[in-house]
């Protein structure tokens, strides 16, 4: 089976439709700004600095639901950056417990 994209080619969403050029386009700019976000990452951020970077009620909340797991060393709570920027990029719904 072989499918050809072409510029007429449109995705149909809920509230609007698009070029597959465009939906393809869009995609990429996206991923692109997430791979220069992630680039520099360190692998571990202290408790404070996920705190600061991704809000104290959103860690504490991920931790909560069991979504993300801190680790512990004497002296130091660490986080995974990488489950972080993940969790900070999913659409969440607030009223689960």
């Amino acid at each position: 089976m072989t499918i050809l994209a072409t510029e007429y080619m449109e995705i149909q969403f809920i509230d609007k439709s698009v070029t597959f050029d465009t939906f393809v386009t869009s995609v990429a700019a996206k991923l692109a700004s997430f791979i220069k976000e992630d680039t520099n990452d360190k692998p571990y951020i202290s408790q404070n600095e996920a705190f600061r970077i991704f809000g104290k009620g959103n860690v504490l909340r991920w931790y909560k639901q069991g979504k993300i797991q801190p680790c512990k060393r004497p002296g130091k709570i660490e986080y995974p950056t990488a489950r972080l920027r993940e969790l900070s990029r999913t659409v969440q719904d607030y009223f689960d417990k």
